[in-house]
């Protein structure tokens, strides 16, 4: 096959494949601090969504952006705190595919038998798609902060957890 002997289409494919990781990386000079989503449940059963903008000794600092109002929640009187991520199972699915057309050409390429070697394509991407999927749904699940009725060593680390996902 002339497609084996020659060597540009394989550094085309390279390199595409190269220019599409790159692509998906954030520039250093883009990112911002935010402030993480938050869902903030009082002891008296209300709730409230909003940015994490600061943790105070004795406070909560919540932004919510759809009525444009801080909110500043007393840590006596909450409950719990969620943390809401947004799910990262497309951005998986999308480096288990790349990582799957780079098996599958490895395979392709290393193969003696030609007319099976396109089942590696066949077989190799569904698999290495599923479970890049998989892992970053896996990655994107949500994190709930007890700050009412913890002890105090268990608050002070939930505290301080929520301290590094603030605004601030």
């Amino acid at each position: 096959m002339q497609i084996l002997t020659s060597k540009k289409p394989i550094a085309l494919v390279l390199t595409g494949a190269l220019i599409m990781a790159f692509l998906r990386m954030p520039l250093a000079a883009a990112r911002s601090r935010k402030g993480a989503m938050v869902e903030v449940t009082m002891t008296d059963g209300s709730v409230a969504q909003g940015e994490l903008l600061a943790v105070k000794s004795d406070a909560l600092l919540i932004f919510n952006k759809a009525s444009g109002l801080g909110r500043n929640f007393d840590l006596l009187q909450v409950g719990r705190v969620r943390v809401m991520k947004k799910s990262k199972a497309l951005n998986g699915l999308a480096t288990g595919l790349e990582v799957g057309l780079a098996l599958s050409l490895y395979f392709y390429i290393r193969s003696d038998q030609h007319e099976n070697s396109g089942l590696a394509f066949v077989t190799v991407l569904p698999i290495t798609g599923l479970i890049g999927s998989i892992l970053g749904a896996l990655s994107g699940r949500e994190d709930e902060f007890a700050i009412a009725g913890a002890p105090p060593a268990e608050r002070e680390l939930s505290l301080e957890a929520l301290r590094q996902r603030s605004h601030e």
